[in-house]
């Protein structure tokens, strides 16, 4: 089989001790031939619970593609780590955008985000929904 036959995209999300702590995380995975495709932002977070006596945290995430065969051993050299209190590495899927659609205040109708270029759809009632005529008379049946 062929390389990238093989090859995995993933995410790791992780806590670390400090901000330079990432670089620390991105050379195991360049040592472990992973290639680097997106990072997120880093962002201090305060923890639910002590870990390792930390009460406070940065987390990020980063996507990245890999061998299969390498993420046991990547896995075991990122456990060892001391900069990283957690992590955890998921498989990463596409993202498909979806049009976002938003509910206007009572008449049922919907409005499309101005980002999916679709033109705004008025009193067209949302799949199962009711109008208020509808609710009013269910209302008074139920108080019968």
């Amino acid at each position: 089989m062929e390389d990238h036959e093989l090859r995995q995209e993933y995410e790791i999300g992780y806590l670390l001790k400090t901000e330079t702590d990432r670089e620390v995380l991105n050379r195991l995975l360049i040592q472990h031939e992973a290639k680097i495709l997106e990072e997120g932002p880093l962002k201090m977070t305060s923890l639910s619970y002590p870990i390792k006596k930390l009460e406070q945290a940065i987390f990020g995430w980063t996507r990245f593609s890999a061998l299969r065969s390498k993420l046991p051993t990547l896995e075991h050299d990122l456990r060892m780590s001391s900069p990283l209190i957690r992590f955890l590495i998921v498989i990463a899927k596409p993202i498909e955008e979806k049009p976002r659609v938003e509910r206007s205040e009572g008449d049922g109708s919907m409005i499309s985000s101005p980002t999916d270029g679709a033109v705004s759809s008025q009193n067209t009632p949302l799949p199962g929904s009711l109008s208020n005529e509808d609710i009013e008379k269910k209302i008074e049946e139920i108080l019968k």
